[in-house]
């Protein structure tokens, strides 16, 4: 079967820079490639910077994006504020992520 590649762009939430810390990009990384084999989907790249982070990936048509997408952002958002709560001082309540994300199909 065919397979779609997509780029997808998150930031946090007040494009606060969360993501300083290379502990937490290695956390956030290995995170997002375990919920992508859940999802039978691959990780063909992830980069960050100090407030969002890109991710380019492949998949079935068939992929319930939205989906996977909020399983990325629920489940790091949680982990890494839990791991890592030096975040939560950066952060109001407890959201990690934007509400909004930018996908595209490539």
């Amino acid at each position: 079967m065919n397979s779609l590649h997509y780029h997808f762009i998150q930031c946090v939430k007040y494009r606060r820079k969360a993501l300083t810390n290379p502990l937490i990009i290695d956390f956030l990384k290995i995170k997002i490639h375990s919920i992508s084999e859940t999802f039978d989907v691959e990780v063909l790249n992830i980069e960050c910077d100090e407030d969002y982070f890109h991710l380019l990936f492949s998949a079935k048509p068939s992929l319930d994006i939205p989906k996977y997408i909020n399983i990325i952002k629920t489940i790091t958002s949680r982990e890494i504020r839990k791991n890592f709560p030096e975040v939560k001082t950066m952060l109001w309540k407890d959201t990690f992520w934007s509400r909004s994300y930018s996908n595209r199909e490539l």
